[in-house]
């Protein structure tokens, strides 16, 4: 299911763009979900959010302000500290955004010499060498 954007006959910037796709269906561990469950919400989840920024992306690029693409995000989708609960495919999805929503700058306005042939975290910042 692909989102839906509609633009609005005038409107030609926006200055903020929310993603917030979501299903939650499969609480299942990893040795028990199946490749079905994870793709389900791979597609709401991960490939809407991907579709919507690219929907929005030239008039967000227009704003009168800075820009700002935001993901609601959740604690499901925390590297660090994931919660104690069995959310193989929700989980796995939202640390997918988690990870894209910070480096959409570095795709977005990046180039070869700022990042070629380097490691670049989620965060955005370069591995030492």
């Amino acid at each position: 299911m692909a989102p839906t954007v509609v633009f609005i006959t005038g409107v030609d910037h926006i200055d903020y763009a929310v993603a917030n796709a979501g299903i939650a269906k499969a609480f299942l561990l990893i040795k028990d979900a199946k490749r079905t469950d994870v793709l389900e919400h791979i597609e709401l989840i991960v490939l809407s959010d991907i579709s919507f920024y690219q929907s929005t992306r030239r008039i967000l690029k227009k704003s009168v302000t800075k820009p700002v693409y935001a993901v609601m995000g959740s604690g499901a989708g925390a590297l660090a500290c994931q919660l104690s609960n069995s959310n193989t495919a929700y989980g796995a999805c939202r640390t997918v955004l988690s990870w894209s929503d910070c480096m959409v700058d570095a795709f977005t306005n990046g180039n070869k010499e700022q990042y070629g042939g380097k490691v670049v975290f989620y965060t955005g910042k370069f591995q030492e060498h």
